[in-house]
């Protein structure tokens, strides 16, 4: 692979060390100096995690985001263990822990996490707001020790449907 990004440095008038360092080939010195500072982060206490296209990773808990930048084989590590965490993706970049969703707007294609809705929230496409709803009232009535709301709709319309194919 270093063969490759030299090509691509030479190529593209690119820096081939900040490309080693972006594929995690090595690392940066360490200086005392340095701007950054290690925040260790415990994900059951993360609400949401916002990944971008240019592979930065936003944890967002009640009261704080915390960024870093992460290589590609540093990111599908971060996703594997966000399955096992409970975290569930709700669309592209976008994963939300179920274990702290305590409200779900349907309508409004929104996660919410506190009953009252007025922190912090997902919006969420209306196609997957449909898609996953039952995932979401079942994360709302564990966080929040209630009883699930299930929806019945009336079988009139399918009956219909039958009865003309049948005939």
């Amino acid at each position: 692979m270093p063969q490759t990004l030299r090509k691509f440095a030479d190529a593209y008038q690119a820096d081939y060390n900040q490309l080693m360092i972006i594929c995690g080939h090595f690392d940066l010195p360490e200086t005392n100096d340095s701007p950054f500072e290690l925040i260790e982060i415990d994900l059951n206490s993360v609400l949401f995690i916002q990944v971008d296209g240019d592979n930065c990773v936003r944890y967002h808990s009640a009261d704080n985001v915390f960024s870093e930048v992460k290589t590609l084989h540093d990111y599908m590590i971060l996703e594997e263990k966000l399955e096992r965490k409970k975290f569930f993706r709700v669309k592209s970049g976008i994963y939300a822990n179920l274990n702290q969703i305590k409200a779900y707007d349907e309508h409004k294609g929104q996660i919410h996490f506190d009953q009252g809705m007025k922190g912090k929230f997902i919006d969420i496409s209306f196609i997957n707001s449909y898609k996953y709803r039952n995932v979401f009232k079942r994360a709302v009535a564990k966080n929040t020790n209630t009883s699930m709301e299930i929806e019945m709709k009336t079988s009139c319309d399918l009956y219909l449907v039958i009865r003309n194919i049948l005939h």
